[in-house]
């Protein structure tokens, strides 16, 4: 059961979803650089990059 016919295309196209998932980016992007670089990066310039 769909609670909605066209999921995929809002979750391609809607804003809101790409909102969440560059939001979710920011979020996962430090620690990846952390256990690739073994670097620590502050918040702040993961949450600046994106307005």
């Amino acid at each position: 059961m769909k609670f909605v016919n066209n999921a995929r295309r809002i979750a391609l196209r809607g804003h809101s979803m790409w909102a969440s998932y560059l939001g979710l980016l920011c979020l996962v992007t430090p620690e990846i650089v952390f256990l690739l670089f073994e670097r620590d990066t502050n918040p702040r310039f993961w949450w600046g990059l994106w307005p």
